[in-house]
């Protein structure tokens, strides 16, 4: 090496994308006088060593400080789909609710459209009230109330029975000497009912023309009883039977026809349901004429009841058919309706051309 020699270190030009200036070398001027080529020599090898841990240590930092943007980055990415995940879940538990909500509301509605009705069920039951401390009442006559007394039966007929004694009971059993009768007896009530099927033949009377006069038929036959069905061996007590155990009682039909078959009658059900549908003609003008007084109130009050209608009607696929029933003040007049119309109960009972004041009262608004 010359001892005159220098080993210039100038800035090189680095890439922009590298953004560092690494120092390649550095102007030393070395006095040949001063220091011999030995210590000349060390002195670059150790300067030279400086430069390369400095640029190593350059480069150290340009990475940190690349690695540490880049982690700013993805925590700031990282927290941003957090919030992401978090809004996307609490979105989908209000659609969910909303949904679940929906359904419910769907149920309902279904359930008031096709379903069955039922004025039994537990929204109409009043909430249970907190206990008192007071006792709670009994059920029954209570004591120490006031009593209705025993029922008064002498609207019913009256067959008279005679109780004696027996044969060998009317003598005294040491000497058997006959006991003496005396005037009075006691007495004493039974309820009973006679339940007897019979059969009731008619006879009738024949009548021949005795006389030459013109338009008499020669022979006359007495007219037979009446009857609700023609060629019908039903008489009107047992049609009268069956509608009251029906439409009053509310029994079936295959428990009047098992009744009627204990009493000794044997009547098939297509007989007597054929004959209800041949009733239904006669009673018509009756129920118009309810109707059309029933229109006179003023006031009604109106509800539905259980009396399913079997009737086939145009645009009805089933029998979801209620029997409506309107309480005036003088009159009670019934209606079939839809069960899932009942706003047409109005126009179909005609009262929407009542002229004047008038007023409807659904049981349900009195709950």
């Amino acid at each position: 090496m010359d001892g005159n020699g220098f080993y210039p270190l100038v800035p090189v030009a680095r890439p922009a994308e590298q953004g560092a200036l690494v120092p390649v070398a550095l102007p030393l001027v070395v006095d040949a006088d001063c220091c011999d080529d030995a210590e000349t020599d060390g002195l670059a090898w150790l300067w030279q060593r400086f430069c390369q841990l400095f640029w190593l240590f350059l480069r150290a930092l340009v990475v940190i400080r690349r690695l540490q943007l880049q982690l700013i980055g993805l925590r700031q990415q990282a927290r941003y789909w957090q919030a992401q995940h978090r809004r996307a879940v609490l979105r989908e538990a209000k659609q969910t609710e909303a949904i679940q909500r929906l359904q419910g509301e769907l149920r309902e509605l279904k359930r008031r459209v096709f379903g069955r009705r039922s004025e039994t069920s537990s929204s109409t039951k009043p909430p249970n009230q907190a206990p008192s401390g007071k006792p709670k009442r009994g059920r029954g006559q209570q004591r120490g109330g006031r009593g209705h007394g025993r029922r008064n039966h002498d609207h019913l007929p009256t067959t008279h029975e005679d109780c004696v004694l027996a044969d060998d009971q009317q003598c005294c059993p040491a000497c058997h000497l006959p006991f003496e009768e005396i005037p009075g007896t006691a007495d004493g009530d039974i309820l009973e009912i006679e339940v007897r099927a019979y059969r009731r033949r008619y006879h009738r009377k024949r009548y021949r023309r005795r006389c030459q006069c013109p338009g008499t038929p020669a022979l006359l036959t007495a007219p037979p009883p009446d009857k609700l069905i023609p060629k019908s061996n039903i008489g009107i007590s047992l049609w009268v039977m069956i509608l009251q155990h029906k439409f009053v009682f509310f029994q079936p039909l295959h428990r009047v026809l098992a009744e009627l078959r204990s009493a000794g009658h044997q009547l098939s059900a297509g007989t007597i349901t054929g004959g209800l549908q041949k009733l239904v003609p006669l009673l018509q003008p009756l129920y118009e004429l309810l109707v059309e007084h029933n229109r006179r109130e003023t006031h009604w009050h109106c509800d539905e009841t259980r009396w399913l209608v079997f009737v086939h009607y145009q645009d009805k696929a089933n029998f979801l058919w209620y029997l409506w029933v309107f309480l005036g003040h003088r009159l009670v007049g019934a209606v079939a309706i839809d069960v899932g119309n009942a706003f047409g109960i109005v126009a179909e009972m005609g009262f929407g051309n009542v002229v004047g004041p008038r007023r409807i009262e659904h049981e349900h608004d009195r709950l």
